[in-house]
């Protein structure tokens, strides 16, 4: 599920890929800076997730439905997690 969510991503590895491309292009004082976005409580994301996995074909709407209502019962134990590794590539050029 949560792959085929980063698949859905308009170019998902940018943030991982960026740094060596913009060294290799003149850019000076390139950083990439990891924030990672956590989530401890029923999230949208969750469906997203299933949202993605359906429309490429990854899982069936039974799948999705029965993944959906584990996060469900997962958030409602109080044993909810999701995290999101986001990105973000500052750079300078003369």
């Amino acid at each position: 599920m949560v792959r085929a969510f980063a698949d859905s991503v308009a170019n998902p590895w940018i943030g991982r890929t960026s740094r060596a491309p913009l060294l290799d292009n003149g850019f000076q004082d390139v950083v990439v800076e990891l924030h990672p976005l956590v989530f401890t409580a029923y999230s949208k994301v969750v469906e997203q997730c299933a949202k993605a996995a359906m429309s490429t074909g990854v899982a069936t709407q039974e799948q999705t439905d029965a993944w959906v209502a584990e996060q469900r019962c997962r958030a409602d134990q109080d044993r909810f997690f999701a995290s999101i590794p986001l990105f973000i590539v500052s750079a300078r050029r003369q």
